[in-house]
């Protein structure tokens, strides 16, 4: 079994919303480059609809992007970088609503 490289901390994640499923299906993505939708639940050992609820939410999140191929739609991850920057914007969000409260 190979080893995860976790590009997020758990608490990272969680301050961001996002679930520990949607981090593993974020990695799976990064690892295969493109796929549909049943190689990702394969692959993630997710199910398939679980897999389009977590798809769905992580494009909502601009980490996921998708392309209509024939018969398929085949997703893939956004750069890592992306999610640093949502930690950022969340993490300046977070810093202005402290100076807020202090006021």
């Amino acid at each position: 079994m190979k080893k995860k490289q976790t590009i997020l901390s758990a608490q990272d994640s969680e301050v961001l919303g996002l679930k520990d499923q949607d981090m593993q299906v974020y990695q799976t993505l990064l690892r295969l480059g493109s796929a549909p939708l049943r190689r990702i639940a394969e692959e993630s050992d997710i199910s398939r609809s679980t897999v389009h609820d977590v798809l769905r939410r992580l494009m909502d999140f601009g980490l996921v992007t998708f392309v209509d191929a024939k018969s398929h739609r085949y997703f893939s991850a956004e750069d890592p970088e992306q999610l640093r920057r949502l930690v950022s914007r969340k993490s300046l969000a977070v810093q202005e609503s402290c100076v807020r409260v202090e006021q």
